[in-house]
């Protein structure tokens, strides 16, 4: 069976879905956070587990267009949320290395 893949939002390539870190919006669209088992309901979107991929991923215009939110709308993903979820992954990325 073949290997699920996915596109990372930072750096845009095609990597195998368990190489890369799924950040889920929730079906209402209330929260954003990380979702380490992968299995979470709502809008999954894709990272790689690299700083650089990470800051790159981890901006308004990216998550607005990646959660097909509206910029400058009540939907649109609010800074204080991507300050919460860049430190999240950010953790995430520097456990693994340690």
């Amino acid at each position: 069976m073949a290997t699920p893949q996915r596109t990372c939002i930072g750096c845009r390539q095609v990597k195998a879905k368990s190489d890369l870190i799924r950040i889920v919006r929730s079906p209402a669209g209330e929260t954003i956070t990380v979702d380490p088992s992968g299995k979470e309901k709502g809008r999954g979107v894709y990272v790689c587990p690299h700083i650089d991929c990470i800051n790159n991923a981890i901006q308004p215009q990216k998550l607005d267009k990646a959660f097909r939110t509206i910029p400058n709308s009540s939907n649109h993903i609010r800074l204080e949320t991507i300050d919460r979820l860049k430190q999240s992954l950010l953790k995430l990325v520097e456990a693994d290395h340690h």
